[in-house]
């Protein structure tokens, strides 16, 4: 799916804390796509 491949790439440039917040931001912003 579009989210497992976005924060799979997200996890791959930065795996940090900064990770949760970029995550919690992709989810958002897809999530609001998709509804």
């Amino acid at each position: 799916s579009i989210k497992a491949f976005e924060t799979q790439i997200i996890y791959e440039l930065k795996p940090d804390g900064d990770v949760i917040e970029r995550k919690l931001y992709l989810n958002r912003l897809l999530g609001n796509n998709v509804k």
